[in-house]
């Protein structure tokens, strides 16, 4: 993991495969996808979207992070009591995350 901390950005990718714990692969490929999507092969590509898509979208409303429907509740309530400013700014806030829902499949 010190060999991929210390390689740049363009090299990290092809070290992946070199990892023998699944957990260090798996969070190498989210570091990368955060930082430089580009240099993730396809398939890598989409099995981290995938994931993201799952965590941001999960509809349980017991999963102890934060998810788009959940904060989608969250603006929904604080609309009903805001007026001006603060309504235009949630209902901005409401807007972005749509956009995340669909950038990551969202039905």
């Amino acid at each position: 993991m010190e060999e991929f901390h210390a390689r740049d950005w363009s090299k990290r990718a092809e070290l992946i495969p070199r990892f023998e714990d699944e957990r260090l692969k798996e969070l190498s490929q989210r570091l990368i996808f955060c930082e430089q999507p580009d240099l993730l092969s396809k398939s890598q590509h989409a099995e981290v979207t995938r994931w993201a898509a799952s965590r941001m979208l999960n509809a349980d409303a017991s999963v102890p992070w934060m998810t788009v429907p959940k904060a989608l509740r969250e603006v929904d309530d604080l609309l009903a009591a805001a007026t001006g400013d603060e309504a235009q700014l949630l209902r901005d806030v409401k807007d972005f995350l749509f956009g995340i829902a669909d950038r990551f499949g969202r039905d």
